[in-house]
C-alpha cells in the first residue's frame, strides 16, 4: 500500500469526522432553537418588557447548554465561517483578525464592521448571596443565574433571531438583560447582538415592520470637577440584513463639552444661520450637549447648563457655530480636572 494511498484514506476519513461532527451540531442547534416559543418581529416590543418575575425557573435553559449552542464555548470556532461571509460581501472591511475580537458585530454605514456596544460573552453559571440579619453577614442563596428563553423569529431563508433573558450577578445582587442575537441556520454562526431591556428604566425602542430598530440609547455622562453629570443619549437606527447582520443606518451621537468664547457667552440661534434670531445667550464656560448639524459647522443644542445665570436647560431648540465649542476632553484638561 503506497504512502499517497495512506494518506487519501486519512483525510477522507478526517473529512468524514468533520462532517459528523458539524451534522451533531447542526442537529444539536436545530433542538436548542425549538426550545424558544415562535414569536414575530412586532412582538419583540412587548417582549422586551419581562422581567425575571415573569419567569419560571422550569422554562430556563442549563447554562452550559446556551453556552454550548449560542456561543460554542466562546465562538472560538469555525473561522472559516466568518470569513465566508466576508467573501460574499462586495465591500471592504476593517474586521479584526480572527482571535483578536470575536462575534457579535455590527455591520456600520460604511459597509465595515464593529463590535457591540454591550460587553457580550459567555453566560457564567453564578450562585447569589442574601444577607442574614440574624448574623449580619452575607451567605450563599438558592437562587442561580439564569438563561430563559424568550422568543425565536425565523427570518429572510436562513436567520434566526433568538432572544433571551440573562439573569446573572456581577456583584452582591441579581440583574437582568434581555438580549436579541441574529444567527445563520445553515452554519450556527452568531453574526450580530443587541440588548433590547434590562433592569433599568424603559429605553426608547421601535420596532418596524421593515426589520429596523430605532432607538435612544441613554448613557450618564460626568462633567466639571466636582463630580456633577448629566445624561445625553445616541440616537441609532438599525435594520436585519438578510445575511444576519444588524446594519447602521442612521447614528447621532452627542458632543460634550463647553462653551468658550472671547465675548463671554454665546448666541444660541433659532436656526443653524449667523442671521437667524437669538433665542439665548449661553455664557463661557457652560457645559453643552449638542448633536451636529450635517454638512455644516453648527451644532444643534440639547441641554446646557450655565454656572453662571444658574440656568439649566433640556430640550432646547436651538444653535451654536462649532467654533465656539470646545470639546469637554481639551477643555477639562487643560482646567487640570
Amino acid at each position: 500500500m503506497s504512502k499517497l494511498f495512506v494518506i487519501l484514506v486519512i483525510f477522507l476519513c478526517i473529512c468524514a469526522s468533520q462532517t459528523q461532527a458539524q451534522t451533531v451540531m447542526q442537529i444539536e442547534f436545530d433542538k436548542f432553537v425549538k426550545r424558544f416559543p415562535k414569536r414575530t418581529w412586532m412582538d419583540l416590543d412587548s417582549i422586551r418588557k419581562l422581567t425575571p418575575q415573569d419567569m419560571s425557573i422550569n422554562d430556563s435553559i442549563p447554562i452550559d447548554v446556551a453556552n454550548r449552542n449560542m456561543w460554542d464555548e466562546g465562538n472560538r470556532y469555525k473561522p472559516d465561517c466568518i470569513y465566508n461571509h466576508l467573501k460574499n460581501e462586495k465591500i471592504t472591511t476593517d474586521r479584526p483578525k480572527w482571535g483578536t475580537t470575536r462575534p457579535p458585530f455590527i455591520r456600520t454605514i460604511d459597509g465595515k464592521y464593529r463590535t457591540s456596544h454591550e460587553d457580550f460573552g459567555l453566560f457564567i453559571q453564578q450562585r447569589g448571596i442574601q444577607y442574614n440579619e440574624v448574623q449580619k453577614l452575607w451567605e450563599p442563596s438558592d437562587e442561580y443565574s439564569c438563561v430563559y428563553p424568550l422568543a425565536r423569529i425565523d427570518l429572510y431563508d436562513d436567520v434566526v433571531v433568538l432572544v433571551v433573558l440573562y439573569k446573572y450577578m456581577p456583584e452582591s445582587t441579581f440583574i437582568y438583560a434581555i438580549d436579541l442575537y441574529t444567527y445563520t441556520k445553515s452554519d450556527q454562526q452568531m453574526c450580530s447582538a443587541m440588548s433590547i431591556g434590562d433592569e433599568g428604566p424603559a429605553s426608547d425602542i421601535v420596532f418596524s415592520n421593515d426589520l429596523t430598530i430605532s432607538f435612544k440609547d441613554w448613557y450618564e455622562i460626568g462633567f466639571g470637577d466636582g463630580g456633577s453629570s448629566t445624561y445625553a443619549y445616541a440616537n441609532e437606527k438599525y435594520i436585519l440584513s438578510p445575511d444576519g447582520y444588524l446594519s447602521e443606518i442612521f447614528v447621532e451621537w452627542p458632543q460634550c463639552g463647553y462653551i468658550v468664547d472671547p465675548d463671554g457667552y454665546v448666541n444660541m440661534r433659532k436656526s443653524p444661520d449667523v442671521k437667524s434670531e437669538v433665542v439665548a445667550t449661553i455664557s463661557s464656560d457652560s457645559f453643552v450637549v449638542c448633536y451636529p448639524v450635517k454638512g455644516t459647522k453648527w451644532l444643534r443644542v440639547w441641554e446646557y447648563i450655565d454656572m453662571k445665570k444658574e440656568v439649566y436647560r433640556r430640550d432646547c431648540e436651538g444653535y451654536i457655530h462649532s467654533s465656539r465649542f470646545e470639546d469637554q476632553y481639551e477643555y477639562e484638561s487643560k482646567q487640570g480636572w
